[in-house]
């Protein structure tokens, strides 16, 4: 997911130098990438990504995903957000975008080291069963969505694959 990102927003960033010019486009682009980045991460996908490898359960199942599925699965995950990121950066400063998909990409790629580092430390595959479902009633009547870094959707292999995949 990190990697889609990362590709959407340099192609958004070309077309804010296109757009806006290279001197305004680089500084709104780097300035965006940085401060969305930081703070998605330090606010949202740390606590999740350190919740997940907290004590993860043991897979429950052997039989897993193949791996073009899985990449398939992301980027088709990922088309919804990239083309609402496109229409944002139509209609207002294409720059502003391309940062914030940077640096969401940059820290979706910080949370798939923190994980790789837990499986390398412990000889484990962390593995992830994508699911969507509603929590209970909240105080307003309505449940609340889980999102993709939910901790309840990954559990722990047996051992992690040699290379690191």
């Amino acid at each position: 997911m990190g990697l889609v990102q990362i590709a959407l927003g340099c192609a958004l960033a070309v077309v804010a130098v296109i757009v806006e010019g290279l001197a305004d486009a680089a500084v709104v682009v780097v300035f965006e990438a940085a401060f969305f980045g930081t703070v998605i991460y330090l606010i949202c996908y740390r606590r999740f990504a350190r919740r997940v490898v907290a004590d993860p359960p043991p897979a429950p199942v052997d039989e897993r995903e193949d791996s073009a599925a899985t990449a398939r699965r992301v980027v088709l995950t990922n088309t919804a957000l990239g083309l609402s990121f496109v229409v944002i950066a139509v209609a207002t400063v294409p720059s502003v975008v391309a940062g914030v998909s940077l640096g969401n990409g940059a820290a979706c790629l910080r949370v798939c080291r923190l994980w790789r580092r837990w499986e390398q430390e412990h000889g484990r595959a962390l593995l992830r069963e994508p699911r969507w479902r509603f929590s209970a009633a909240g105080r307003r009547g309505w449940g609340r969505g889980r999102g993709m870094l939910d901790p309840q959707d990954f559990y722990a292999g047996e051992t992690a694959r040699p290379d690191g995949a």
